[in-house]
């Protein structure tokens, strides 16, 4: 039986999916299914995000606007207001990754990673990415230093057609799901790696 996460493992839809894919490229057992959850609380704090920045960027246009117009006591009021937002902001980010929620984008929410015995494909939008074990270059699992410091990421390095490419994965899966995965990768790529050998 292939390993889910909590998500997919509800989702019949990403289940029948993996499996065709897996025939169709020849990639043998499905090991893995992994798939971002993209709940509207999410979408709500990605768009607060965003709206923030904007709002800080005006903010800041109008300190520099005043202070040029000699209006320079209006301008330590409005950097004190940045200061102040920026403050609540650090302290919402902070709490959402204590939590070990990842901030995804929109443009993210249908990724999807498969593993299998051969390979692995990664969906971001609708064409799947195939890569088969002996097209992998470099598997690279970056796990977070400390719960404040940077997210986890993994890198994957690998042949298409001559060119060298890479796939990127961060701030898509929560940090239990990205530790599942950057370990299952290493661990499958290292025993391809070994049995080449």
């Amino acid at each position: 039986m292939p390993y889910n996460t909590s998500q997919s493992a509800q989702n019949l839809h990403t289940s029948s999916e993996a499996l065709r894919l897996g025939e169709t490229y020849h990639l043998g057992m499905l090991i893995a299914t992994f798939k971002p959850h993209y709940s509207r609380s999410g979408a709500a704090f990605f768009y607060s995000q965003v709206l923030f920045l904007v709002f800080a960027l005006a903010i800041l246009i109008t300190a520099f606007i005043l202070y040029f117009s000699n209006y320079t006591h209006n301008v330590i009021w409005l950097f004190f207001l940045i200061i102040v937002l920026n403050s609540f902001n650090i302290l919402n980010v902070t709490r959402r990754k204590n939590k070990g929620q990842p901030i995804i984008s929109p443009f993210e929410q249908h990724r999807r990673i498969y593993v299998y015995q051969n390979g692995l494909i990664s969906i971001r939008s609708k064409q799947p990415v195939v890569m088969r074990w002996e097209q992998v270059r470099q598997v690279r699992y970056i796990r977070p230093k400390t719960l404040y410091g940077r997210t986890a990421t993994i890198t994957i390095v690998y042949s298409d057609r001559g060119a060298t490419k890479r796939i990127g994965i961060a701030n898509v899966l929560t940090n239990a799901d990205m530790d599942s995965l950057g370990t299952l990768l290493e661990q499958m790529y290292a025993t391809w790696k070994a049995n080449m050998e």
